[in-house]
């Protein structure tokens, strides 16, 4: 039975029945009329003039014509994932003219950017493969089914994921649903004694150096560079 104290406040919700006939069967309709009370109809002038700046702008009648692809926008989804293919897509390289004395080494680089971004990606697979295997396993040889199963050429790699270099460019550790305020550049770095890739989160712009035409030095550049990135919000 509902405490006499708590009566003023269901009647004012809209739960009219009377206190003496309360049972735990009501619990669901109670509930329902508090939210109802308090996320909707007290909200009503708000949700009124969000709609009419919606409308102002013309949002709303593309929620209206396409709920689908409006949806990402206002809604977070958890299962959205960064890959590979969305990073070769977002970062694209400005090659200087064909003859140029740059355009070998830039092409190298290249050729090691898009095969270090498919390594990340196949890392994650591999790492999810060995979850599922260890899950299904009666008796958790989590350490065999590692040295088993684990690709060739990455039992050594550094388990650097595709958000990881998204949050190194840009310090965002997922696409914006809007779109980043300025288009991500992927640039090079000429001089040779340069080594180490970097990146500026305020320009949205990679930096590779040159210098790493050799894939397995580019991947431990690379590695270095991104797995000793403070990042944002640590210390």
């Amino acid at each position: 039975m509902l405490l006499d104290d708590k009566c003023a406040f269901v009647v004012e919700c809209g739960f009219l029945k009377p206190a003496a006939f309360v049972v735990m069967d009501d619990i669901p309709a109670i509930i329902h009329a508090v939210f109802l009370e308090y996320v909707i109809l007290r909200s009503t002038q708000e949700i009124a003039q969000f709609k009419d700046g919606l409308e102002a702008l013309g949002i709303a009648t593309l929620i209206q014509r396409y709920p689908l692809a409006m949806r990402q926008l206002f809604i977070h989804d958890p299962t959205a994932k960064v890959t590979a293919q969305y990073l070769a897509d977002l970062l694209k390289p400005a090659l200087s003219p064909r003859g140029h004395n740059q355009r070998e080494d830039e092409e190298a680089v290249i050729l090691n950017w898009n095969n270090y971004l498919q390594d990340t990606e196949g890392i994650i697979c591999a790492q999810q493969l060995l979850d599922e295997m260890c899950r299904n396993c009666p008796h958790r040889c989590v350490f065999i089914h590692y040295t088993v199963y684990l690709p060739a050429g990455l039992e050594d790699a550094a388990a650097v994921t595709p958000s990881m270099i998204l949050s190194f460019v840009t310090g965002a550790e997922k696409a914006p649903p809007m779109g980043f305020p300025v288009q991500p550049s992927f640039k090079f770095i000429a001089d040779r004694h340069q080594t180490l890739p970097t990146a500026s989160t305020c320009s949205l712009a990679l930096y590779l150096p040159l210098a790493l035409t050799d894939y397995r030095v580019f991947q431990e550049r690379m590695d270095m560079a991104i797995l000793n990135t403070v990042g944002f919000g640590q210390v």
